[in-house]
């Protein structure tokens, strides 16, 4: 519906699909600044966490995207509108599969549903590429729930060693485990499981 009133305005769009290394760090850049526009946002329906704040994390992710896209193994999807990147989304890949890992949108263009828009043509773009299954990154929420995926449930087990320093050392993990949940919720991370799915389409 969202994509029948982009064409009754008049709207449209392309989509660019950067994968050589020499070009992926300046798409990057935009990834980034997109994602912060839709972290800052005050009129998301669910609240997204700006992932890319510290520089750290961008020096991170840059130096082992452009590694990736080296061997064939990162791309960078945007959905242009009036000349300007929209939304976009990165997205490794691992023998036949196609991971999303970060995306972001303009908000100003969210009544239209780009992100979604984008990610149809993402998944198009891997059944042309014969890619078998399309990972939508872990976590259960609407922008993945809408294509009906298989979930997958990832868990861990932490074990303490005997004695005290062990049972210090498990209190201790606790206490900041609990710390870092507060923090995560009083800046707008939504409360997770024990055990964090991952969902996919094929």
């Amino acid at each position: 519906m969202q994509r029948e009133f982009f064409d009754l305005d008049g709207q449209t769009n392309q989509v660019r699909v950067i994968d050589q290394p020499a070009d992926v760090k300046g798409a990057l850049n935009t990834l980034f600044d997109l994602h912060t526009l839709r972290a800052q946002a005050e009129s998301m329906d669910v609240r997204h966490p700006d992932r890319f704040a510290h520089g750290i994390n961008r020096q991170f992710v840059t130096e082992y995207a452009v590694s990736m896209a080296s061997c064939s193994k990162a791309h960078i999807f945007e959905l242009v509108i009036g000349g300007k990147p929209a939304a976009s989304q990165l997205t490794f890949t691992m023998g036949k599969d196609l991971w999303f890992f970060a995306s972001g949108f303009d908000p100003n263009w969210r009544r239209y549903g780009v992100m979604t828009m984008l990610t149809i043509e993402v998944m198009q773009w891997a059944l042309r590429s014969n890619y078998e299954v399309v990972n939508l990154s872990c976590g259960h929420d609407r922008g993945k729930s809408r294509w009906r995926p298989s979930e997958i449930t990832f868990t861990h087990v932490l074990e303490k060693s005997p004695g005290l320093r062990g049972r210090l050392a498990m209190r201790s993990y606790r206490v900041l485990d609990d710390a870092r949940h507060l923090s995560a919720r009083l800046r707008g991370y939504r409360s997770g499981n024990s055990s964090n799915g991952g969902m996919t389409a094929d």
